[in-house]
C-alpha cells in the first residue's frame, strides 16, 4: 500500500509540475506550441528491445524543483512500437503505435495530463534520424551539431529543444547517454539506454 501511494504522489508531483509550467506560460505560449512529431516506425534499424532508466528534472518557479526517476522498455519493429513505463518494479503505463494508430493502457495512478503523444515525441527527437524529424517539423528548425540536436521555433532566437549526446555522435539507441533539455516546458530527462537485443 505504501508503495502505491509513493507511485501515485510521484506521478501527481509530475503532472502537477508540469501543468503549473504550462499556466504560467499559456497567454505566452499557447499560440506556438510544438508540432506533433512522432517516430517513423520504417527509419529506424528494427527490431530491437531497448532498456531505459530515465531521471526527470523539473524546473517549475511556482512549485519548486522537482526530480523523479522510472524505467521504461521499448519494443521496436517496422511495424509498430511498445513502450512500457514501470516505477518501483510496477509497470503504470504501456504504449502502443502501430504508425497510425496510438493505444495506451495506464495505471490510475498516471494522470490524464501525462499525454503518450508526448512521450513517443520525446523518443523521436532524442533517437529517430534528422530525415523523418524534418518531414514533421512544420515550423521548426532543426540543427544538427557532432553531439547535439537543437529545435528553435521559427519565432524564437534560442532553442525550444536542446539534446545531447554524452558518448558520442550516435544518434540512436546504441547511445548510451541521451539528456533532453525542453526549455519550452520547463523539464529535463537523462535517459540511460542499453540494447537488451
Amino acid at each position: 500500500m505504501r508503495r502505491r501511494v509513493f507511485i501515485a504522489a510521484t506521478l501527481l508531483g509530475v503532472a502537477a509540475s508540469l501543468t503549473g509550467c504550462a499556466s504560467q506560460r499559456k497567454a505566452r505560449e499557447a499560440f506556438l506550441p510544438l508540432p506533433a512529431i512522432m517516430p517513423m516506425l520504417r527509419a529506424v534499424n528494427a527490431p530491437l528491445q531497448v532498456y531505459q532508466q530515465i531521471h526527470v528534472d523539473i524546473r517549475n518557479p511556482a512549485v519548486g524543483r522537482q526530480s523523479f526517476d522510472f524505467e521504461a522498455m521499448i519494443a521496436l519493429s517496422q511495424e509498430r512500437m511498445k513502450v512500457a513505463l514501470i516505477a518501483l518494479g510496477m509497470t503504470l503505463w504501456t504504449i502502443d503505435y502501430d504508425g497510425a494508430t496510438l493505444s495506451e493502457t495506464r495505471s490510475p495512478h498516471v494522470p490524464d495530463l501525462m499525454k503518450a503523444n508526448y512521450l513517443l515525441r520525446d523518443i523521436a527527437m532524442a533517437f529517430w534520424p534528422m530525415r523523418s524529424l524534418v518531414a514533421q517539423a512544420t515550423g521548426l528548425m532543426i540543427e544538427e551539431h557532432p553531439r547535439q540536436r537543437r529545435f528553435y521555433r521559427l519565432a524564437d532566437q534560442e532553442p525550444v529543444v536542446t539534446i545531447q549526446y554524452h558518448e558520442g555522435s550516435d544518434r540512436g539507441f546504441n547511445n548510451p547517454s541521451v539528456e533532453i533539455d525542453n526549455s519550452l516546458e520547463a523539464y529535463r530527462l537523462i535517459i540511460q539506454s542499453q540494447l537488451v537485443s
